[in-house]
């Protein structure tokens, strides 16, 4: 008996391998190509856009059954969203026999997606939204099995901004996903709360108006309406970036955060108008922590709220010596301190907050010295789209600079922007102010405490201290010391 039951086992898997080998080489055998305006009418109604297939329908055993695409491409001949070079879906081949398609991994070579703001509504808002009947003789369910996978290789991405106008790219980049068991019926049951996906990104470029990134690479995450980019990691400038980046997909909102450190940044890259004139030598430190909302531009840097902060030290500013500059002021007043202080204090709140000064009156300035500044910084607090300066100052060998107000990044504004140098207590020995738009500011006339010649003031300092008038009110509390305290 046991030996008729081995061999009714053994002729019973002969026979599913039998029929498992027949019903791969049909599989094989058949001509897909005839089947591509069935599955091109498929596929525009699931995305609603127009889905073309320009390329060869093969089968592929790899172990598992394997449907190969080739010249792939989404949305009209004259402006095309997205196309894709090979595509592969590989599937569990006995659920077939069922009618039913089990997605283990999706492979994508040279992967090309073009967006911007118009192309969103493509998306169907509502996952949850029944799908159009179908005569279940005709039915196919589909699902992703769990730790199904997704391998898109040398992708290319970029998204425009039309108002204003601007671009993002990434070039020749990696993701890798990994997603837990998906299918219409759980997507109907729990909505967007069913993604569950993670990876990893690499990219060997992203560029942008602000800044381009090398060797990038990231952790990926989306969880629900929660899109997280963590342990971001690039060159940017020359210079190592750490950062995290969340965008959290509400239904009538979007909201951003950014934590961004910026590590041994040349000081000549991050304060560029000074960088091409060779004026500036040195190491410094970046970093910022954003939060802000909305769609809009308006709405986004009307909400905008966080810190940004450049800090450097042993500096070295070249063609100008400053504290020569800053005595022979006191004779002369036709040193600029706002034209230079503009770059430094501004650096790190972008170019816009620069656009307005004049490079070529700073140059008037030059006098062949140098100058050693012991330390930089420049940390602005904004809130509602404002940031004001909290401690902004730098010192050289002899003096001390600071600035204080507000850059309205709303209205493009400069609010009582105020360029200084302070003496020992921080009160201002004398000062500038810097109003209007950013695009034209207006430089006000430096203002002193006294146009007492510098010998008669020493010989004063001497009563004013005994009678305890000496007192004023200190122009900078920040961390920076005078260098002659």
């Amino acid at each position: 008996m046991a030996r008729l039951r081995q061999h009714l086992l053994n002729w019973l898997a002969s026979l599913l391998v039998f029929f498992t080998a027949l019903l791969i080489t049909v599989i094989l055998s058949l001509d897909l190509n005839s089947y591509r305006p069935r599955l091109e009418q498929a596929l525009t109604q699931a995305l609603g856009a127009r889905v073309a297939i320009n390329g060869d329908l093969g089968l592929a055993l790899k172990p598992d059954i394997a449907l190969t695409i080739e010249g792939l491409s989404i949305g009209p001949a004259s402006q095309e969203i997205a196309s894709v070079e090979q595509l592969s879906v590989f599937m569990a081949l006995l659920p077939l026999l069922r009618r039913e398609i089990e997605i283990e991994s999706i492979d994508l070579v040279r992967g090309t997606l073009n967006l911007n703001a118009e192309h969103f509504p493509m998306v169907p808002a509502d996952l949850s939204a029944p799908a159009k009947e179908i005569p279940e003789q005709d039915r196919w369910h589909w699902k992703l099995t769990q730790a199904a996978s997704l391998h898109i290789r040398h992708g290319q991405l970029s998204y425009t901004n039309v108002e204003p106008s601007w671009t993002i790219s990434l070039d020749d980049f990696d993701l890798r996903l990994k997603t837990r068991e998906l299918s219409p019926t759980i997507l109907q049951q729990q909505g967007v709360d069913a993604l569950n996906i993670k990876g990893s990104l690499r990219s060997h470029t992203l560029v942008s108006p602000w800044a381009s990134l090398k060797q990038a690479e990231t952790d990926v995450s989306l969880i629900g309406r929660d899109l997280s980019f963590d342990g971001i990691r690039a060159q940017v400038f020359g210079a190592k970036t750490e950062a995290n980046a969340h965008i959290a997909f509400l239904p009538r909102d979007t909201i951003y955060n950014l934590d961004f450190h910026l590590k041994d940044l040349e000081a000549a890259q991050s304060i560029n108008r000074l960088a091409r004139e060779g004026l500036v030598e040195g190491e410094m430190q970046l970093r910022t922590k954003l939060r802000w909302q909305g769609s809009s531009s308006r709405a986004m840097i009307s909400s905008l709220n966080g810190t940004v902060s450049l800090h450097g030290e042993k500096l070295k500013l070249n063609k100008i010596d400053l504290d020569k500059s800053i005595e022979a002021f006191e004779k002369s007043q036709h040193f600029n301190l706002v034209d230079l202080g503009a770059y430094f204090f501004m650096g790190p709140m972008g170019t816009v907050a620069t656009k307005g000064f004049s490079f070529a009156k700073l140059g008037a300035s030059f006098n062949g010295g140098s100058s050693h500044i012991s330390r930089l910084n420049s940390d602005w607090v904004i809130e509602n789209g404002v940031a004001r300066a909290d401690d902004v100052a730098f010192s050289t060998q002899r003096n001390l600079l600071a600035v204080q107000g507000h850059l309205d990044l709303v209205q493009a504004r400069y609010e009582g922007i105020t360029f200084a140098i302070v003496d020992t207590n921080g009160c201002a020995r004398f000062s500038q102010e810097v109003s209007g738009p950013l695009s034209r500011p207006v430089v006000e006339a430096p203002r002193k405490l006294s146009l007492i010649t510098a010998p008669v003031r020493e010989v004063l300092e001497i009563p004013r201290k005994l009678l305890g008038s000496d007192k004023c009110k200190p122009f900078y509390r920040g961390s920076l010391s005078h260098p002659n305290a």
